[in-house]
This record gives structure tokens, sequence and C-alpha cells, in this order.
């Protein structure tokens, strides 16, 4: 037995130098699980994506998608109508990006139309309008600026400027023709700021042209649109034709879980419908009401007029370069 003890010798040592030679097993970014997790959920269950997007904003060291994160959950807000909440989570957000750098202009331009959104759904259409106009700033893309000039438009119309909201309708009308869903929604747009410039104006061909491509392409936040600018257009000349536009607003609105188009369609419900479904749905417009703990809740008797502003624009990607 004695002779075998050096090869033993020799195979101990071989086995540890090849040890320390081997590179170290290192645990996957918990971060990147989880960031991969929250936009797995995203759109389909937005309050488990907020806690993983939470999760990444405490636990990452990667500042890319801490503010993919902090963005995303404001839009998570955002569309639960907690607009003073969604604000907060954008303003984390443009913490980490630097205006003078172009590696952050993708996100800028999305965080300022965001707070832009924000600042309408909260009736400071002042404010709306210079967040819109920051965001135009920071787009590199056609896509962003169209939707910028879209938004931007629509805060004049909120200030009851049309012809400066016409005006930029007008120019970005056929800007990107191929992409329908956009030309839908700045036509529709800009015919409501065509008939609230003039009551005489026939909008109908134009808002119908929009909802027809809006139904082909199963475009729901744009059909949300659409039936809430028919509502509008018809609610003095054929209410029953507004009371059947509302009532598909509603179902649309409740399908995409938006507090602030539901109670507008419910609004428009309780005045247009018989006494009995006035009452039915003037209790859901108090619960609802009573539901939501924001700016909403306290101003949604007011009767500002429906423009779609929502952008369908993608948040830039998470691993994207942000210096």
């Amino acid at each position: 037995m004695i002779k075998f003890i050096p090869f033993l010798c020799l195979l101990i040592i071989y086995s540890f130098f090849g040890a320390c030679n081997q590179t170290p097993v290192t645990a996957p970014d918990k971060s990147i699980i989880d960031y991969n997790t929250a936009k797995s959920f995203y759109g389909k269950n937005n309050d488990s994506a907020f806690y993983y997007f939470n999760k990444v904003v405490i636990g990452s060291k990667e500042k890319r998608k801490v503010v993919s994160a902090y963005t995303y959950m404001g839009i998570i807000q955002h569309n639960a109508g907690d607009y003073f909440g969604s604000q907060e989570m954008l303003l984390k957000s443009l913490v980490f990006l630097d205006e003078k750098k172009q590696n952050d202009y993708d996100y800028l331009s999305y965080n300022y139309n965001e707070l832009g959104n924000n600042s309408r759904s909260l009736k400071r259409f002042e404010d709306a309008l210079h967040y819109y106009k920051l965001a135009l700033k920071f787009a590199k893309t056609s896509p962003f600026k169209i939707t910028n000039l879209n938004n931007i438009a629509v805060a004049y119309q909120d200030k009851n400027q049309y012809d400066s909201a016409i005006s930029i309708y007008s120019s970005i009308l056929n800007e990107n023709e191929e992409d329908k869903l956009e030309y839908a929604r700045v036509l529709s747009n800009m015919t409501k700021a065509k008939w609230l410039k003039d009551s005489n104006y026939n909008a109908a061909p134009e808002l119908f042209a929009a909802l027809q491509i809006r139904i082909k392409e199963n475009d729901k936040w744009g059909l949300n649109a659409s039936y809430g600018h028919l509502t509008e257009y018809y609610e003095r000349m054929q209410p029953d034709a507004a009371l059947l536009y509302a009532q598909k607003m509603y179902t649309i609105a409740q399908e995409l879980s938006s507090p602030d188009d539901r109670l507008f369609a419910l609004q428009k419900l309780i005045t247009l419908s018989s006494p009995n479904a006035s009452k039915k749905y003037f209790e859901r417009y108090q619960q609802l009401n009573d539901s939501l703990q924001t700016a909403i809740a306290t101003s949604a008797g007011s009767t500002t007029r429906y423009s779609e502003i929502r952008p369908r624009n993608e948040l830039p990607a998470a691993s994207a370069h942000i210096s």
C-alpha cells in the first residue's frame, strides 16, 4: 500500500489546484428575475406587476431597470386612477435621468408625456401642455413626436383654443399613413375639435371613419375614445343614439379597467337613460366615485370634454443603454 501514497498525494494536489482554477458559479441577478416577472404580469394582473416592479426599485443597482420599473409603476397607477401616486413614481424615475444625455431622451419623453396625462386627468391643463411640450422636446422618433403633438393639440382643445388644436392635428394627420391606429386617433380628435368650434359642423362621417378603423383593428382604447366622441356628438340631436354609444363606451371602459372613462360614460348614462335605469347608473357612479382616492373622486362631476390622449408607444426597452 505504501507505494501508492505518492500517486494519492499527486491526485489530491491536482484536485486542489483544479478546484481553485474553476470559475465560481454566480447566482442569477434577482432583480432581473423580478423585472421579467413584473413584465409578464403587466397588463394582465397589474397588482402583481406593481409588486414586482417595486421589488426591482428596492433591490436593483441597474439604473435602466430602476427607471423602467418606476415608469411602469406610474403607468399602472395612472390607469387605476391614482394620479398623484403616478406623478410621484414618474418624478422618481426622472431623478435618474439627465436631460443633457441623448441616451436618456426616450425615457424623458415618455415620462414627461405621462406626467402630461396625469395633469390633464387632474384638470390642470396648463401643466399638461407644459409637460407635453417637454415630451416633444426629447422625442427622437416619429411615432413619439406624433403622439406628443397629438397630446399638445388635445391640451389646446381643453383650453378652448380650437384653431391651435386643429392646426396641429392637420399637420400630423397624414404624417404616418401606414399607422392606421394613429391616423384614426388624430382624425377623431381633429373632427371633435372642429365640431366644438362650430356646432353645425357635420362630424359624423369622419367620426365613423375613425370608428371603423378601430373596429377592424380591434383597438379597444381607440373604441373607447370613439364611443365617447359619438356620445357627445349625438347627445343633443339624437339622444337615443348617444345612449347606445354611452353604453358601448361603458362596456369597453370596464374591460380596460379605466375608472375615469367609466365615470365619464356613467355621467352620460345617468343623463340619457330612463328614470329607473338612471337610478341604477347613479348608484354605480357613486360607488366608483367613492372608491377613488384621487382628484377624480372630487371632481368627477366636471363636464370636461373627452379626447384621446393615451399613448400607444411602447415603453423604451429596459435593456437599452441609459447613462
